[in-house]
């Protein structure tokens, strides 16, 4: 269990120089890889309101826009089409400022989580060296006075007693009733044995035809002889 949590502290560390926030001058790699998974962009969304309604040219990052031309062309099919589409000069110093501004916020927010989680962990560790280094009878007593807690979650929430019950028993279950004894024991088993039990059964009853006695044979093979020309000479 030791090796287990030390190679999950290793991993971590790592992980935790791979993700360094821009807020601390890192880049941020791991998080900027993942990003596109938890962002939606809605480019090409179509415009509901408006002269242009119906063309999708809302929420598009530069370079994603749809072309003037065709804007236009789908611009002029609409019944309240205008006359013509014009590109409109951005407002870069207004973009920026905009920009630098959510930077700023950005870089802000990630600070105070940082910080918040930072003295969560440090107060989890304080307390635990508290309890369990100075004062180890307070545990104790909380266990007796807090036993119902205490049993839940020494017994981790009980997740592996549901588990066992919802899952392990009723495969196992029917993988004994059903597959092995049911199928395997009655169906497999019984067709392969019931073949057995037939052949022995007729050969059983052939047995008793082979005697191995050459007399017997020859009074055999003279009788149907006999009778073969009985009949005949009857017809």
């Amino acid at each position: 269990m030791a090796t287990a949590l030390i190679a999950l502290a290793i991993g971590s560390v790592v992980a935790g120089y791979i993700g360094i926030p821009h807020a601390l001058g890192g880049h941020n790699g791991l998080g900027t890889w993942l990003e596109p998974a938890f962002t939606a962009s809605n480019c090409g969304a179509p415009v509901t309101s408006g002269a242009l309604a119906g063309i999708a040219i809302q929420n598009c990052e530069p370079g994603q826009e749809p072309a003037l031309a065709s804007i236009t062309q789908a611009a002029t099919q609409l019944p309240d089409a205008v006359p013509a589409v014009t590109a409109q000069p951005a407002e870069a110093p207004r973009a920026e400022s905009a920009g630098a501004e959510a930077e700023h916020d950005e870089t802000a927010l990630e600070l105070t989580l940082m910080g918040v989680s930072s003295l969560i962990a440090l107060a989890g560790i304080g307390l635990a060296f508290y309890l369990w280094m100075k004062n180890r009878h307070i545990p104790d007593r909380m266990a007796q006075s807090f036993s119902g807690v205490y049993n839940l979650l020494l017994n981790k929430y009980y997740v592996d007693e549901i588990y066992d019950a919802a899952i392990v028993q009723p495969i196992k279950s029917v993988s004994t009733q059903g597959l092995w004894q049911g199928m395997d024991v009655r169906v497999v088993d019984g067709a392969v044995n019931g073949t057995g039990y037939v052949v022995s059964a007729f050969s059983a009853v052939l047995r008793l035809l082979q005697t191995g006695s050459v007399k017997s044979y020859a009074a055999g093979t003279l009788l149907g002889a006999v009778a073969i020309l009985a009949y005949y000479i009857w017809r």
